[in-house]
């Protein structure tokens, strides 16, 4: 397997692991939106880039975040963004960004 095949296979966990985070954080603002906070408040999730020792955090509407799981995108910091991704939205200092299958 080449060290390409590979590098794309673990930055997909990655990313997997950090949308399956972020989508519980979703869960919880979505609870705690309805009884104590408002739709514009920013939460914190974590950069999707998939990159070795990427820790970094986004702040965000619960709307953004949803936007861009709308279309499916992995949502990143600016420049995060692997070289053959289609970044889809630019708002709020993220990346919504769709990667390219490997």
């Amino acid at each position: 397997m080449s060290s390409n095949r590979v590098h794309a296979e673990v930055r997909h966990t990655r990313q997997q692991a950090w949308r399956e985070v972020n989508e519980a954080i979703a869960a919880a603002a979505d609870a705690l939106s309805d009884r104590f906070s408002d739709a514009d408040e920013s939460w914190m999730f974590m950069c999707e880039c998939g990159l070795p020792g990427c820790a970094e955090m986004i702040g965000a509407t619960l709307g953004s975040y949803r936007r861009a799981r709308l279309d499916g995108a992995f949502f990143v910091l600016p420049g995060h963004q692997d070289a053959d991704d289609d970044v889809l939205d630019r708002s709020l200092q993220t990346d919504a960004r769709q990667g390219r299958a490997s």
